[in-house]
């Protein structure tokens, strides 16, 4: 290197801020957008020219370094082209804002595209002791586990696992096992909390409250208040993407609360009523985390 090399060095740098992937989170694993950066990185991996070919002997290094120069700053180059050419065919162009609706429909496209992922839930029915649901999700398969307390203090607790067609119920140590058919089994969370928020937005007025922490995420917190087609699609939807929600009767539901994070939805709140706070409380976790479902020992 000479001393002529080092303002291309140091504008290459300061181009290379424009890099997206300087400054872009990476995607979350068993995402869409994942999911097609993989693709695209195999189709350029297939497509690529060979450079295994014969060779006269080592290029010299300087040689080398310049061409590779040449082709960064090509690339840069082409970033900066093409924002320079939407500030000059477009002068004062702004990214439209994205609505409620919107960030929420989306967030729940990308959450039902999620393979695994945890969860943890309370169900509270305003009058009795809530119920407490901890649970793992890979693919079809799931297991749940329910505790709840006794009117005589103690927990009971019941753990259901489901792989393939094969169910297992454990509770208070005995497990039973029977042969249960999808569409006997619940939906997968993801691909249920998808469909439901979904059916809740059709018709409906969402409202934008603020940000708040979910575990850790700064997440965008959307009221839906239900109106009468929303009602309707939700009771359009299968028992079995329901019941995660305790939706099967969605006359008597005033709304749902979801919190958005990193477009996945973080958490879910089905609300009776927005005062006493009945209803159920779901929140995902852990999302596209390496999860193997086992049956109980």
């Amino acid at each position: 290197m000479n001393a002529s090399d080092e303002p291309a060095d140091a504008l290459l740098e300061d181009l290379g801020q424009l890099d997206p992937a300087m400054t872009d989170a990476p995607p979350l694993p068993g995402s869409s957008r994942h999911r097609t950066i993989l693709e695209h990185a195999m189709s350029a991996t297939d497509t690529a020219p060979s450079t295994d070919r014969a060779h006269p002997g080592p290029a010299p290094q300087h040689g080398r370094m310049r061409r590779r120069r040449i082709g960064v700053a090509a690339a840069v180059a082409a970033v900066v082209i093409a924002v320079t050419a939407v500030v000059v065919l477009e002068p004062g162009r702004t990214p439209a804002p994205v609505s409620a609706k919107e960030a929420v429909t989306a967030a729940a496209t990308t959450t039902g595209d999620v393979s695994s992922l945890r969860i943890e839930a309370t169900y509270d029915s305003g009058g009795e002791p809530p119920t407490h649901l901890t649970g793992e999700i890979y693919g079809l398969d799931y297991t749940s586990t329910f505790r709840r307390k006794r009117p005589d203090g103690k927990e009971h607790a019941t753990t259901v696992t489901v792989i393939g067609t094969t169910r297992w119920t454990e509770t208070d140590g005995k497990v039973t096992k029977a042969q249960s058919p999808p569409e006997e089994n619940n939906a997968p969370f993801p691909q249920a909390s998808d469909a439901v928020v979904k059916a809740a937005l059709t018709g409906s007025h969402v409202t934008d409250l603020g940000t708040e922490t979910v575990r850790g995420h700064d997440a965008q917190h959307y009221r839906i208040k239900l109106t009468d087609p929303s009602k309707a699609a939700l009771q359009a939807l299968d028992p079995s993407q329901l019941s995660r929600f305790e939706l099967e009767y969605p006359d008597g539901v005033v709304g749902l609360d979801v919190w958005v994070a990193d477009d996945l939805i973080r958490r879910v709140a089905v609300r009776s009523d927005w005062e006493r706070g009945a209803g159920s409380t779901i929140e995902f976790y852990d999302f596209g985390a390496n999860i193997t479902i086992h049956p109980p020992s």
